[in-house]
Protein backbone atom coordinates (compact mmCIF):
# COMPACT_ATOMS: atom_id res chain seq x y z
CA UNK A 1 0.00 0.00 0.00
CA UNK A 2 0.91 3.47 -0.75
CA UNK A 3 -0.17 6.52 1.46
CA UNK A 4 0.39 10.22 0.77
CA UNK A 5 0.33 12.60 3.72
CA UNK A 6 -0.42 15.95 2.94
CA UNK A 7 -0.22 18.68 5.26
CA UNK A 8 -3.25 19.74 6.73
CA UNK A 9 -5.29 22.86 6.29
CA UNK A 10 -4.65 25.69 8.96
CA UNK A 11 -6.18 28.72 7.71
CA UNK A 12 -7.66 29.12 11.03
CA UNK A 13 -4.48 30.16 12.41
CA UNK A 14 -4.84 33.47 10.01
CA UNK A 15 -7.41 34.25 12.37
CA UNK A 16 -5.81 34.33 15.70
CA UNK A 17 -5.21 37.81 16.54
CA UNK A 18 -9.23 38.22 15.84
CA UNK A 19 -9.59 35.51 17.82
CA UNK A 20 -7.79 36.54 20.71
CA UNK A 21 -9.39 40.24 20.37
CA UNK A 22 -13.26 38.65 20.43
CA UNK A 23 -12.31 36.26 23.38
CA UNK A 24 -10.66 38.78 25.35
CA UNK A 25 -13.30 41.20 25.20
CA UNK A 26 -15.75 39.03 26.58
CA UNK A 27 -18.83 40.92 24.52
CA UNK A 28 -19.07 37.43 22.16
CA UNK A 29 -20.12 34.42 22.99
CA UNK A 30 -18.39 31.60 21.90
CA UNK A 31 -21.43 30.74 19.56
CA UNK A 32 -20.91 34.42 18.22
CA UNK A 33 -17.00 34.11 17.57
CA UNK A 34 -17.18 30.77 15.84
CA UNK A 35 -20.05 32.18 13.46
CA UNK A 36 -18.27 35.69 13.07
CA UNK A 37 -15.09 33.80 12.47
CA UNK A 38 -16.49 30.74 10.43
CA UNK A 39 -14.46 28.44 12.41
CA UNK A 40 -15.95 24.49 13.08
CA UNK A 41 -16.19 23.41 16.45
CA UNK A 42 -13.03 21.82 16.08
CA UNK A 43 -11.06 24.81 14.79
CA UNK A 44 -12.20 26.55 17.41
CA UNK A 45 -11.01 24.24 20.52
CA UNK A 46 -7.64 23.95 18.51
CA UNK A 47 -7.41 27.65 18.39
CA UNK A 48 -8.20 28.32 21.74
CA UNK A 49 -6.56 25.43 23.32
CA UNK A 50 -3.20 27.25 21.20
CA UNK A 51 -3.71 31.06 22.45
CA UNK A 52 -4.14 29.17 25.93
CA UNK A 53 -0.98 27.28 25.71
CA UNK A 54 0.90 31.20 24.51
CA UNK A 55 -0.82 32.79 27.49
CA UNK A 56 -2.44 35.48 24.99
CA UNK A 57 -6.22 34.63 26.21
CA UNK A 58 -7.70 34.84 29.68
CA UNK A 59 -10.10 31.99 30.43
CA UNK A 60 -14.06 32.83 30.82
CA UNK A 61 -16.01 31.72 33.46
CA UNK A 62 -18.20 28.69 32.98
CA UNK A 63 -21.65 29.39 31.89
CA UNK A 64 -25.00 29.35 33.43
CA UNK A 65 -25.77 26.77 36.10
CA UNK A 66 -28.38 24.70 34.45
CA UNK A 67 -31.88 25.01 36.18
CA UNK A 68 -32.52 21.94 38.62
CA UNK A 69 -35.25 19.92 37.15
CA UNK A 70 -37.12 16.83 37.77
CA UNK A 71 -33.93 14.43 36.22
CA UNK A 72 -30.82 17.08 38.09
CA UNK A 73 -32.28 17.00 41.15
CA UNK A 74 -36.02 14.64 42.05
CA UNK A 75 -37.98 15.44 44.84
CA UNK A 76 -38.24 11.95 46.05
CA UNK A 77 -41.45 12.48 47.43
CA UNK A 78 -45.25 12.52 45.47
CA UNK A 79 -48.80 13.33 46.72
CA UNK A 80 -51.26 11.06 46.57
CA UNK A 81 -55.32 11.35 48.38
CA UNK A 82 -56.68 8.29 50.10
CA UNK A 83 -59.97 8.74 51.28
CA UNK A 84 -59.56 12.94 51.26
CA UNK A 85 -56.70 12.86 53.34
CA UNK A 86 -53.42 13.84 51.56
CA UNK A 87 -50.06 11.72 52.17
CA UNK A 88 -46.69 11.86 51.02
CA UNK A 89 -45.15 8.98 49.66
CA UNK A 90 -41.03 9.05 50.09
CA UNK A 91 -39.42 6.91 47.47
CA UNK A 92 -35.80 6.76 45.73
CA UNK A 93 -35.60 4.90 42.09
CA UNK A 94 -39.20 3.43 41.94
CA UNK A 95 -37.93 1.82 45.83
CA UNK A 96 -40.55 2.83 48.29
CA UNK A 97 -39.38 4.38 51.85
CA UNK A 98 -42.51 5.36 54.01
CA UNK A 99 -45.57 7.62 53.81
CA UNK A 100 -46.15 10.88 56.00
CA UNK A 101 -49.30 13.36 56.17
CA UNK A 102 -47.10 16.43 55.96
CA UNK A 103 -45.17 17.75 52.95
CA UNK A 104 -42.46 19.76 55.42
CA UNK A 105 -42.10 15.99 56.55
CA UNK A 106 -41.32 14.45 53.39
CA UNK A 107 -39.13 16.85 52.57
CA UNK A 108 -37.27 16.59 55.63
CA UNK A 109 -36.96 12.94 55.42
CA UNK A 110 -35.33 13.07 51.89
CA UNK A 111 -32.73 15.29 52.90
CA UNK A 112 -31.98 13.30 55.54
CA UNK A 113 -32.14 10.34 53.52
CA UNK A 114 -29.83 11.59 50.84
CA UNK A 115 -27.50 12.84 53.62
CA UNK A 116 -26.77 8.93 54.76
CA UNK A 117 -27.09 7.77 50.79
CA UNK A 118 -30.82 6.19 50.81
CA UNK A 119 -29.66 3.57 53.98
CA UNK A 120 -32.50 1.94 54.74
CA UNK A 121 -30.69 0.52 58.50
CA UNK A 122 -30.71 5.07 58.95
CA UNK A 123 -34.34 4.95 57.63
CA UNK A 124 -36.18 4.29 61.55
CA UNK A 125 -33.81 6.58 63.11
CA UNK A 126 -34.82 8.87 60.69
CA UNK A 127 -38.21 8.75 60.98
CA UNK A 128 -38.30 8.87 64.63
CA UNK A 129 -36.28 12.26 65.01
CA UNK A 130 -38.79 13.63 62.45
CA UNK A 131 -41.98 12.33 63.18
CA UNK A 132 -41.99 11.60 66.88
Amino acid sequence: MNFNITPGDHDYLTKEVDFIQYYNAGELTTREIKDHLELSEKEYRQLRRKCINDGSIVLRKPGRRKEDTYKTNPRNYAQHICKGIPYFTVYKNGEYFCNVKREDDAVEIVRRLRRCGWDRRCLNGILEDVLG
